[in-house]
């Protein structure tokens, strides 16, 4: 990971807790971090330091896949899926489902050109099909802006690695579907029309399951698009952060379209947390010395805590 060493005082965007309480909270809490602190030389722009903050990171991370490439691994997991149309005969009964994967977020733009599919910022993509192993693969990064969801639970998707895990015995996985959440109502209409046309005839699936990346936004992103799904005749479920700030079942209502009644809920990232005092603090020095005490943050703020995408380990209690 990366942190941010040119605007002080930004706060505690993400936090990983390695020794608390809250360590079990986040996969990251067990595995072994590497902080790259990268301090701006002077009088660089904001945009030329988060690029190069971004492609430093991605260097170390190809550097670090070289080091591991040649090791033993511990275990060897196989995905496989055939092209749709070759289902054999004694499987096609199974119901087809679709992933709708919501891979980025048009809501506050950076500015940047963040390469989020294949190295392009997608500014004007429209939904498209793709293998799920791609995702697996590393074409889908995560950019700047990319609240709950990380690039490391995109690498090892937890909802592609659960629909492989059906496939063939339960499930036939039709296909992956990835869309982007878009800053104008006609966009996220168009989208939502296109990626039900694909899901429903260009993939032929019987059902779809949805996530989206970001906040109330590419909520309604998703929910439009599982409304076209179910005026299809596909039938949907979504994964849902509770995006109210209140904590009542009234405040997390983003949308009401008919059909749509099959959620998932990953947890609230408002939810308050305290983190305990701690004797050794890397990155954002500038924030080290508040975070050595004790700290108040929210569930959003533990990296890896709310995942958007299903790789969470709580969910939001409605009261």
């Amino acid at each position: 990971m990366a942190t941010d060493q040119q605007t002080e005082n930004v706060g505690t965007l993400a936090v990983i807790d390695m020794a608390g309480p809250n360590a079990a909270l986040s996969a990251f809490g067990r595995t072994h971090n590497l902080v790259i602190s990268a301090w701006p030389a002077p009088g660089i722009e904001r945009s030329d330091y988060l690029a190069g903050v971004r492609l430093a990171a991605l260097k170390t991370a190809v550097h670090l896949a070289q080091t591991a490439r040649e090791a033993d691994p511990d275990r060897i997991e196989v995905f496989e899926l055939p092209p749709s149309p070759r289902v054999p005969a004694e499987l096609a009964h199974l119901p087809r489902v679709a992933y709708v994967f919501q891979i980025h977020s048009h809501q506050r733009p950076t500015g940047l050109d963040e390469g989020i599919l294949y190295g392009d910022p997608v500014r004007r993509m429209l939904p498209t099909i793709v293998h799920p192993n791609e995702v697996l693969d590393g074409a889908v990064l995560r950019g700047f802006m990319g609240r709950s969801v990380t690039t490391w639970a995109t690498q090892n998707h937890p909802m592609i690695r659960a629909l492989y895990a059906q496939h063939g015995r339960t499930l036939w996985f039709a296909g992956v579907v990835v869309t982007v959440a878009h800053a104008t109502e006609p966009e996220r209409v168009r989208s939502a029309f296109l990626t039900a046309g694909l899901v429903a005839h260009a993939l032929g699936a019987d059902g779809a399951v949805l996530t989206k990346i970001g906040g109330g936004a590419p909520h309604v992103d998703m929910a439009q698009a599982a409304a076209q799904c179910e005026a299809l005749g596909v039938k949907t479920t979504a994964i849902v952060e509770d995006m109210s700030t209140d904590g009542s079942a009234e405040g997390m209502l983003l949308f009401d379209f008919p059909g749509v009644d099959a959620l998932v809920n990953v947890g609230s990232s408002q939810e308050p947390l305290t983190l305990p005092a701690m004797d050794r603090v890397v990155g954002a020095d500038d924030l080290a010395p508040k975070l050595v005490g004790e700290t108040r943050m929210t569930y959003g703020g533990l990296c890896g805590a709310i995942e958007q995408i299903g790789a969470t380990r709580v969910m939001a209690e409605v009261r």
